[in-house]
């Protein structure tokens, strides 16, 4: 049976970041861990992504983390549109990208965590078992 990455459920996501900030361009940053654990048919599995976030004595943990998340998305949108990614569809930043139809796409959490799609509600199951 082939693997279905559409399928997979995402079960966590970890931001940690560097302690010491380091010089890059002339900005002080920590680069920061952005984690994805999910399931995939039976097994578990991660990904993670390190980016740069810029210091700010002003910024709360919850901005670092949104930052991190933030920059996380641009390199996925950089790597799907990188020259020689044939069949990788552009990532659309407005809402039309976001699933339509009544089940949502499994990884539509990740996709709204990471700024891809906006947050919405889905109708109640009573709604969708009587349209």
């Amino acid at each position: 049976m082939p693997l279905k990455p559409a399928s997979a459920k995402v079960t966590e996501i970890e931001v940690s970041h560097d302690v010491v900030p380091v010089e890059v361009d002339g900005t002080s940053v920590v680069w920061a861990n952005v984690t994805i654990h999910y399931a995939l048919q039976g097994t578990t599995q991660e990904i993670t992504i390190r980016v740069p976030v810029e210091v700010d004595s002003n910024s709360s943990p919850e901005g670092r983390r949104a930052q991190a998340l933030q920059s996380a998305r641009a390199l996925l949108n950089l790597a799907c549109t990188a020259p020689g990614m044939t069949g990788v569809e552009k990532c659309d930043e407005n809402e039309n990208s976001a699933p339509n139809s009544m089940e949502a796409a499994p990884l539509e959490g990740l996709a709204q965590e990471l700024g891809l799609a906006s947050r919405r509600t889905r109708p109640s199951r009573s709604k969708i078992s009587a349209g």
